[in-house]
């Protein structure tokens, strides 16, 4: 079963270089909040991923993204980022 959030209400566990998003459907026009959010296993250590849809000069769609300290609860800002990257989406499947 999928909660409003879009994250799954059963007992799932990450394992080591997992790693689930989802897509933001709360997100507002304008919002700085990332289009697509998730977690990944890490060192033992679950972490969160947050992606933007962006588009280079050139006209290619790609995500860029950061992780940071996983939060549970979204609307806290406490997180620190610890890696930033971009990965294009070409063959994405969305």
């Amino acid at each position: 079963m999928t909660a409003q959030n879009g994250q799954s209400d059963s007992a799932y566990e990450l394992k080591e270089g997992q790693i689930n998003v989802f897509k933001n459907t709360r997100k507002e026009d304008g919002s700085k909040q990332p289009d697509y959010w998730g977690k990944v296993m890490v060192g033992g250590v679950e972490k969160r991923v947050s992606l933007w849809l962006n588009q280079s000069q050139s006209g290619n769609t790609y995500m860029g993204g950061q992780i940071s300290d996983y939060e549970p609860e979204m609307g806290q800002n406490t997180a620190t980022a610890t890696a930033q990257t971009t990965l294009p989406t070409e063959d994405a499947p969305f």
